[in-house]
């Protein structure tokens, strides 16, 4: 059995692809009422550890790569045999180095971004709601396409809906063990657990400060886009089938 994982988004972003794979299981997205993906993560992997069930492959895809700390986490509790990490989210790694490197990733001018978000600033300071027209915002920093651009603020904002009104009690970070859970990178630098990285082109630039920190660590190029989940699900399928074929 193959488990698709994305916590933001879930049946949104990996149904298309699990649709072209055979024996596969797409794990639903968090309910968590907060909107750091960090703590999706962290209740996912709960959810999973909970159930004591096992598979043969954990696929962290789709959405903005959260779904690789819940991945990792079922190979170390020794829930999962192997796993693969499409685009993993540096977020979850704590590396200052690699957070600077995957900033400069973004396809949006930063300060552009900061002017399109100044007039949801007061309805944001409320902590409860995004406005709709944050959505927009945040897809154009991952694809300057603007057909994709749209969808891919349409799937956001439906998942976000769900998880809304937030509530700020609810911590920006897990406790350090669950944190520690959720580190893909030091999953994928343990020689002794079967974990890939796969990196989309337009992320390229992360692969020689990983391998510094795992020399001869499973890590691919892929030579597509990280909205490959949204733009060619089928191309993705694909190449996931024949990786574990």
């Amino acid at each position: 059995m193959i488990l698709l994982i994305d916590p933001q988004f879930g049946d949104r972003s990996c149904d298309a692809v699990a649709g072209h794979m055979d024996d596969v299981q797409v794990w639903p997205a968090s309910t968590l009422h907060r909107e750091i993906g960090i703590m999706q993560a962290n209740q996912v992997l709960a959810s999973l550890k909970s159930t004591s069930k096992h598979y043969d492959t954990a696929i962290g895809a789709g959405g903005t790569g959260f779904g690789a700390g819940p991945a990792a986490g079922l190979v170390r509790s020794g829930q999962a045999k192997r796993a693969i990490l499409v685009d993993p989210a540096i977020a979850l790694t704590h590396d200052v180095e690699l957070t600077k490197i995957d900033s400069e990733t973004s396809y949006a001018d930063y300060q552009q971004s900061i002017e399109k978000m100044a007039p949801f600033l007061p309805e944001l300071d409320k902590g409860t709601y995004f406005p709709s027209g944050v959505y927009r915002i945040f897809a154009e920093e991952l694809t300057p396409d603007p057909d994709l651009q749209g969808r891919l603020a349409t799937i956001w904002q439906q998942a976000e809906e769900k998880r809304q009104p937030y509530d700020q009690t609810i911590p920006l970070q897990p406790d350090p063990e669950s944190s520690e859970e959720l580190n893909w990178l030091h999953a994928w630098m343990d020689s002794g657990l079967d974990v890939t990285v796969w990196l989309s082109a337009n992320r390229a630039r992360l692969a020689d400060p990983l391998r510094e920190r795992a020399p001869g660590r499973p890590l691919v190029i892929q030579p597509w886009d990280s909205l490959i989940w949204l733009s060619d699900p089928v191309r993705l399928a694909h190449a996931l089938t024949t990786a574990l074929s």
